[in-house]
Parts: C-alpha cells; structure tokens; sequence
C-alpha cells in the first residue's frame, strides 16, 4: 500500500481507517469516542517515497446544509431540537449528541462574521485557546471545533436557564 488514510479524532489522535469507512463512524483506540470519517477530519501518511496523495474526491461527499433545521439529524448524530439564538455573530443551536447522550450548544459564526474576522483560522484559534482554559464553575466548557459545510462549529457545554445579563 501506496499510503495509509487516517481520521482525526476530537481528542487530537490519529486514527488509522479503511478507504471503505468514508461516511461511516469509527471509534478511537485512544480515548474511546465514536466519530464520523468525514472529509474534514481526513489526512494521508505516505509509506513509501514519493508516492501519491489519495484522491478524497473519489469519496462520496456527505451533505451538512450551513443552516441547521429544528427536527433534522446531521451526520446521524447531531439531532437539532431548537435555535436558542441569532444575531450578529451567528446562530446557536441546541442539539443532542446521539453518541453522547447530552445536549450541547452549537455556535454557528456568520459568513460575514468569518470574513470580518480574519476568516475560520481566528476563530478556531479562539476556540482552542478556550478549550485550554479547562474545567471551572463560572466559565461554560468548549468541547471542540468540527468544520462542516466548511464552517467551524463549536460544540459548547449547553446550561440550560439564565443568560449572561
């Protein structure tokens, strides 16, 4: 074999999966989470000199719509049960994690607000710098970033009652 294809689970662990698992869910050796094999998670390791990059255009492409619909499903996991809010910044939905089993709050930034704001990098960059403030009692947990339909989502702890005010 030319290559070896991984997936890139949330906890940073590469993931070593099949040509035949694209689109299907996987779970890591590392910490035990299930995740999709999509697009966005896939890089190739060459084994061998100057062999050839795979070809993820071959892969049939999963639809995520950039607008997310109260009702639906996403990638058989991400069940979206309300809008909390909209404004400015973007949206934020509720859903339920089906691999979880918890509610999560979905932060989803505005086309104009990545392009104002120096584009997805800087946000994903904020991310990982709150993901890296851990574990407090006032400050609500970000669990990760996942690009779909190539915008970052962030998948946030969900408390329910109250606002910031």
């Amino acid at each position: 074999m030319a290559h070896k294809l991984y997936a890139v689970c949330d906890c940073g662990n590469r993931c070593e999966v099949a040509e035949h698992r694209f689109g299907e869910e996987t779970t890591c050796e590392m910490c035990g989470s299930t995740f999709d094999v999509v697009e966005d998670r896939f890089h190739t390791l060459s084994t061998t000199v100057g062999a050839p990059e795979l070809d993820l255009r071959k892969f049939p492409q999963i639809e995520i719509p950039a607008e997310w619909r109260p009702g639906e499903v996403y990638l058989g996991k991400y069940e979206v049960l309300e809008i909390l809010g909209r404004g400015g910044m973007g949206k934020v939905y509720r859903v339920l994690h089906h691999g979880w089993g918890i509610e999560l709050a979905v932060k989803c930034p505005s086309t104009e607000v990545l392009e104002r704001r120096s584009g997805i990098a800087r946000i994903e960059h904020e991310c990982e710098t709150w993901m890296k403030l851990g574990v407090h009692p006032h400050v609500v947990t970000c669990f990760y970033v996942r690009r779909l339909a190539g915008i970052p989502r962030i998948f946030a702890e969900y408390v329910d009652g109250g606002t910031l005010s």
